[in-house]
């Protein structure tokens, strides 16, 4: 009996915006996707005929070629070349993706007397 098997892939996404300031939420850059791609595998209970599906497993079968496992959609990815191993975008380096301003509140208090 062939019992097939159960696959999806699920959209990660990073997004860069601005805290705090006049642009609060504000977005800077592009967001970062990759889609990463997961199966589970099936037996077949004989005694009582049912199929029981196991737990979802990273399916490197599927996604890119360079990239088994993922398929990266847009931005810069770090990512693993066998199970186990972490996987993380690269978040735009400050000075050459984007300029960091840092921005210093001064309150100014005026009196006026007459």
């Amino acid at each position: 009996m062939y019992i097939p098997v159960k696959q999806q892939a699920r959209t990660v996404m990073a997004k860069y915006v601005i805290a705090g300031g006049d642009k609060n939420g504000q977005q800077f850059t592009p967001d970062s996707q990759i889609q990463v791609f997961y199966a589970q595998t099936g037996s077949l209970n004989v005694a009582n005929n049912t199929i029981t599906y196991g737990n979802w497993q990273w399916d490197q079968t599927a996604g890119d070629s360079t990239t088994p496992g993922f398929k990266v959609i847009s931005g810069s990815w770090s990512l693993p070349k066998e199970a186990g191993q972490t996987w993380q975008v690269n978040v735009p380096d400050p000075g050459k993706d984007y300029v960091v301003v840092n921005i210093r509140m001064v309150k100014i208090v005026l009196i006026v007397l007459i």
